[in-house]
C-alpha cells in the first residue's frame, strides 16, 4: 500500500486525530461572531469567503507572540487586501511594505483603498529622506504604510577593509575600527569586528563607484523597532541564502517587531527553497533546532533530498570523489516543526464560489522531417560535447550546449555555431510551432478573446521580433513588453494604455517580467511558446488571467516540440511542481520522496538526461500535477462541521455495472443541469425538485451550513450517506 492509498483508506480517522491533537487558533464555523469580524467591517473594503479567516488566524498568530508568519495563497485569492487587514487588526501604526519594484504604486493603492484612515508614503527613491526623518519622527496620528521596492532595499556602497597608520611608526597602513580607532597588528578577527566597541570592521571603498547606502541596512541599523509589521511580497524570490535581496530582507525583519511573508509558490520542489526563508522568518525556531545558518547541509540533511554519488578508483577501488547533489523532495515532519502553527494557506476556491474554469493543456507540435533530421544530427554532435563537458566538470559549455537544444527548434530560422557545430538556417515563412500559435490567435480573435505570449528568450537569442513579424504578416495586431519598454513600477499601467490605444490580439513578453503581482484579466488565453524549467515561473505566471476579476474561461496552453529536450524540461517542471503542491496540503507518495532523477542545477540535469538519453513520461507528470492541483487546500477539521447523524464522503466511482459508489476525493461541477465531472457529464440535476441523478443513483439535493451537497438517501435506521460540496469553480463542488 502506498501513501496516497493509506490516505485514501485512513484519511477520515487521521483528519479526527489531527483536529483532536491540533487544535487551530481559528476555527470559523464555530467562530461567526469572532470579535475581529467587527473590525474587518471597518475596511473600505468587505474580504470575502476564506479572506476573513485567513487575517484573523494570522492576527491571532502575532499575538500569541510570533514574530514571524506565512500567507501562502494562489495567484488571485488577494494576499494584498488579506496582509492590509492583518496590519488593521492588530493596530500596526506603521507598516512596511518590500515588494517587487512594479508593484510599488500597486500596493501604495491598494492601501489607499481598503484601510479607512492611512498614510501612504513611496520610499523606492534614490534618496534617504523619508527614513531620516522616522529617526525622531514622533507616533504617527493615523496608520502609515511605507512602501520600498526590493531593488532599492539592496542597493549598498562597495567596502574594503578599514585601515589607518599604525601607532609604531605611523606610516604602515594597519586594520582599525572605523568608530573607535582600535588597530590591529595580526589582521582582523575571525568575525570582522571590533572586540572593543563592537563595530564591524568595513569602510566605503570610493574607488568602486558613488558611496550609498542600502535602505534595509539603513532600517536595520537605525530604525529598529520603528515598523510594528514587515510585509515582504513575493518572498520565494527572496530564498537565496547568500543573495543582496535576501539579505536585504533579513535585516528588515530583524528590525521589525512582526514579518509576514506573503507568496503564491512557497517551494519550488527543493527543501532548499525553504531554508534561508526559515532563518529569515523563525531565526528562535532555527536555532532551537540545533541548525546553523552557514552550515545548510544540516537542514538539507532532516528535511530535503539529497542524492551522494562517490567514484572509486578502478584499481584500488578507494573513494576517488565524494559529491552530493540535491534532488526534488521534501520531509512531511517540515509540516509539523516549522508550517502548521506559521502558516495559512487560501486557495481560489476558498475566496469565491463564482471562479470561471481554469483549463491548461500541454500542445505537442510535430517537426517537419527535413527539421527533425537536422535536430537530431545537432543532438547527436552536442551530445558527445555535453558528455565531454561534464567529463571534464565544464558547467559552461554543458549549459550552453543544452541551451543550444532547447531553443534552436524556436530559432531554426537562423543559423546556429556552437562547440564548432554549425547548423544552416531553415528557408520558411512558418516554422510547426509558430503556425500553432497562429491557429491559436485566430480561434481566440474569433471568439473575442486576447492571447497572452510567453518567451523566454528576448535576449542574445531574440526571437519577440519574428514573432511580432509572423503575427503582424497573418493580420493580427501584436505589441511587445521588454524590460526597457517602460519603468518596473509603470508596466501596469503601460498595459492599460496599450489596450486602450491600439486594441491588440495579442501580447508577446519575457515571461520574467509579468510573473508577479500583475492582474492580466485582459488576456484570457495564455500560451506558453517556451518554458524554461522553473516551477516557481510558470506557476506564477499561468495564474495572472485567473483572477477573481476574471468573467471569462481561462486556457493555458504549453507549446513543446515532440520528441526533444524541451519535453523532459517540462517534465522536470512537472515534477518540482508536484513536490510544491506537496507541501502546501497535497500529499502523494511521490511528492515525499524524489519525484524525477535531478540534480542541484536543472541545467546539469538536463545534460545528464541528455546524456543518458533519458525520457520521461511527461503526460503522467503532468497528469498527476494536474491532479493535485484539482484536489488542493482541503480544509482539515471540516468533519467536525457535520452533525453526529452524517457521515461525509469525498470521492464518487462509477461501477462497470452502472452503479455510482460513494468514496473519498474527485471533483464534480454543478452547471445548467448537468453534473460534470472533469470534462464529463455524468448525471442531472433539477434546483427547483431538489432531485439528482448520478448514473443509476438517485440522489437528492439540500444544504447544509451554507454549502449545496447531494445525499443519497439511506434506510432510516443508518444515517445519511452526503457529499459535502464546497464552493468551488464554475459552480465547481468539492466532492
Amino acid at each position: 500500500m502506498n501513501l496516497r492509498d493509506f490516505l485514501e483508506e485512513y484519511g477520515a480517522e487521521l483528519m479526527s486525530l489531527a483536529v483532536k491533537r491540533y487544535r487551530p487558533m481559528h476555527v470559523p464555523w464555530r467562530e461567526t461572531d469572532a470579535p475581529e469580524r467587527k473590525h474587518l467591517r471597518e475596511l473600505k473594503r468587505h474580504l470575502k469567503g476564506k479572506q476573513q479567516d485567513a487575517a484573523i488566524a494570522l492576527a491571532r498568530g502575532f499575538r500569541s507572540g510570533r514574530r514571524g508568519l506565512i500567507l501562502c495563497g494562489e495567484m488571485g485569492t488577494g494576499k494584498t487586501i488579506i496582509s492590509l487587514a492583518v496590519a488593521h487588526l492588530i493596530g500596526a501604526r506603521r507598516t512596511l511594505v518590500m515588494c517587487p519594484p512594479h508593484l510599488v504604486r500597486k500596493w501604495m493603492r491598494e492601501a489607499e483603498i481598503t484601510l479607512p484612515r492611512v498614510k501612504t508614503v513611496n520610499i523606492n527613491g534614490p534618496d534617504l529622506e523619508n527614513l531620516l526623518a522616522l529617526k525622531c519622527a514622533p507616533e504617527p496620528e493615523i496608520p502609515e504604510i511605507y512602501v520600498l521596492g526590493r531593488e532599492r532595499a539592496k542597493l549598498h556602497y562597495h567596502t574594503r577593509t578599514a585601515t589607518a597608520r599604525g601607532l609604531d611608526d605611523g606610516t604602515q597602513m594597519r586594520p582599525a575600527c572605523p568608530r573607535c580607532g582600535l588597530t590591529f597588528r595580526d589582521g582582523l578577527p575571525r568575525n570582522e569586528r571590533c572586540p572593543q566597541c563592537g563595530e564591524i570592521l568595513r569602510t566605503p571603498d570610493l574607488s568602486r563607484g558613488p558611496r550609498r547606502y542600502a535602505k534595509a541596512e539603513f532600517i536595520k541599523r537605525y530604525l529598529r523597532g520603528v515598523f510594528d509589521l514587515f510585509i515582504a511580497d513575493e518572498v520565494h524570490e527572496l530564498k537565496g541564502h547568500h543573495t543582496a535581496q535576501g539579505i536585504a530582507m533579513g535585516a528588515i525583519a530583524s528590525a521589525c517587531r512582526h514579518c509576514l511573508a506573503l507568496t503564491g509558490t512557497l517551494m519550488g520542489g527543493y527543501a532548499s527553497n525553504l531554508l534561508a526563508i526559515f532563518w529569515r522568518l523563525f531565526p528562535e525556531k532555527m536555532t532551537g533546532q540545533g541548525f546553523s545558518f552557514h552550515q545548510p547541509r544540516e537542514f538539507l540533511n532532516t528535511y530535503g533530498t539529497l542524492e551522494r554519488i562517490i567514484e572509486l578508483d578502478r584499481e584500488g577501488g578507494r573513494r576517488r570523489v565524494f559529491r552530493v547533489f540535491e534532488r526534488p523532495g521534501v520531509s512531511p515532519t517540515i509540516l509539523t516543526d516549522f508550517l502548521l502553527d506559521r502558516s495559512v494557506f487560501i486557495s481560489l476556491e476558498d475566496v469565491t464560489d463564482a471562479l470561471p474554469p481554469f483549463t491548461e493543456e500541454i500542445r505537442w507540435v510535430e517537426m517537419d522531417p527535413e527539421m527533425a533530421a537536422i535536430y537530431h544530427d545537432l543532438k547527436s554532435a552536442l551530445t558527445r560535447r555535453v558528455r565531454k563537458a561534464l567529463d571534464e566538470r565544464d558547467r559552461t559549455a554543458a549549459g550552453t550546449y543544452v541551451h543550444t537544444l532547447l531553443g534552436w527548434p524556436d530559432e531554426a530560422f537562423r543559423g546556429e555555431d556552437v562547440g564548432s557545430v554549425q547548423v544552416p538556417a531553415l528557408q520558411r515563412d512558418l516554422l510547426p510551432k509558430e503556425q500553432e500559435l497562429i491557429d491559436i490567435v485566430r480561434e481566440e480573435k474569433r471568439k473575442g478573446r486576447r492571447v497572452l505570449v510567453y518567451v523566454e528568450h528576448s535576449g542574445t537569442r531574440d526571437i519577440i521580433p519574428r514573432l511580432l513579424e509572423v503575427l503582424q504578416k497573418h493580420g493580427f495586431s501584436a505589441v511587445a513588453l521588454r524590460a526597457g519598454t517602460t519603468s518596473t513600477e509603470n508596466r501596469e499601467a503601460w498595459i492599460e494604455r496599450t489596450l486602450k490605444a491600439r486594441d491588440p490580439d495579442a501580447l508577446i513578453c519575457n515571461v520574467n517580467l509579468v510573473k508577479t503581482g500583475l492582474d492580466l484579466v485582459q488576456f484570457p488565453t495564455v500560451v506558453f511558446y517556451q518554458t524554461g524549467y522553473s516551477a516557481y515561473t510558470i506557476r506564477q505566471a499561468s495564474r495572472r488571467s485567473w483572477r477573481i476579476t476574471q468573467q471569462q474561461p481561462v486556457r493555458v496552453h504549453y507549446l513543446i516540440y515532440k520528441d526533444t529536450l524541451q519535453e523532459e524540461a517540462l517534465a522536470l517542471v512537472a515534477s518540482k511542481m508536484e513536490v510544491a503542491l506537496t507541501l502546501e496540503g497535497n500529499l502523494s507518495d511521490r511528492g515525499l520522496v524524489a519525484l524525477a532523477e535531478t540534480s542541484t542545477s536543472d541545467v546539469l540535469e538536463l545534460a545528464r538526461r541528455l546524456v543518458e538519453d533519458h525520457r520521461s513520461d511527461l503526460q503522467a507528470l503532468w497528469s498527476r500535477y494536474r491532479k493535485l492541483e484539482a484536489l488542493k487546500a482541503q480544509f482539515i477539521g471540516e468533519d467536525e462541521r457535520a452533525s453526529k447523524a452524517v457521515r461525509l464522503v469525498t470521492r464518487l466511482r462509477i461501477a462497470a455495472d452502472g452503479t455510482a459508489m460513494l468514496s473519498r476525493r474527485h471533483r464534480v461541477r454543478l452547471r445548467d443541469g448537468k453534473i460534470i465531472l472533469g470534462d464529463t457529464i455524468i448525471g442531472e440535476y433539477d434546483l427547483d425538485t431538489k432531485q439528482a441523478r448520478i448514473a443509476s443513483k438517485e440522489l437528492v439535493i439540500v444544504e447544509k451550513n451554507g454549502a449545496i451537497c447531494l445525499a443519497e438517501p439511506v434506510p432510516e435506521r443508518n444515517p445519511t450517506v452526503q457529499l459535502s460540496l464546497f464552493p468551488g469553480t464554475d459552480h465547481s463542488h468539492r466532492v
